[in-house]
């Protein structure tokens, strides 16, 4: 009488199959993962220059230090400043990182006293090179939004 014996194990095919399956899905989800990562520090460095204008617009509009109010932006950095015109940061200078920069709007965005109009409307855009971006607005009448 022959006996048969069956151990239960995976056959060699069968774990070259999942493995390919896995480096299939594992291939595809990396650039997609990726993307979302770009999009999301996109998002939070926009909110951040959105907080820092609206800090600076804060200080101005309660006369804080009796000056006006201000935040310095290049393309890479930004920080906030007091007086009319842009010396040396009170903060500190804060850093976009990866391929993330402003492209449009670098300078100043300085805040009127007691109103805390801006001293010109403004236009600021963050990029991810070759991808999304984000337009920060400031309005006359100081109304700070993101698109």
């Amino acid at each position: 009488m022959r006996t048969t014996s069956s151990s239960g194990g995976f056959t060699l095919l069968e774990l070259i199959l999942v493995v390919s399956v896995l480096g299939l899905l594992t291939a595809l989800a990396i650039p997609a993962y990726a993307s979302f990562r770009r999009n999301v520090a996109l998002t939070n460095y926009a909110d951040e220059i959105v907080s820092a204008l609206r800090t600076a617009q804060n200080r101005s509009s309660t006369s804080q230090g009796g000056v006006v109010h201000g935040v310095h932006l290049t393309t890479n950095q930004y920080c906030l400043f007091t007086g009319s015109t842009f010396s040396t940061c009170t903060s500190p200078s804060y850093q976009l990182h990866g391929d993330i920069t402003i492209t449009s709007g670098t300078g100043d965005a300085i805040f009127s006293r007691f109103t805390g109009a801006p001293a010109a409307p403004a236009t600021i855009v963050l990029q991810v090179t070759g991808g999304p971006s984000k337009t920060i607005t400031i309005d006359i009448s100081g109304r700070i939004s993101v698109f």
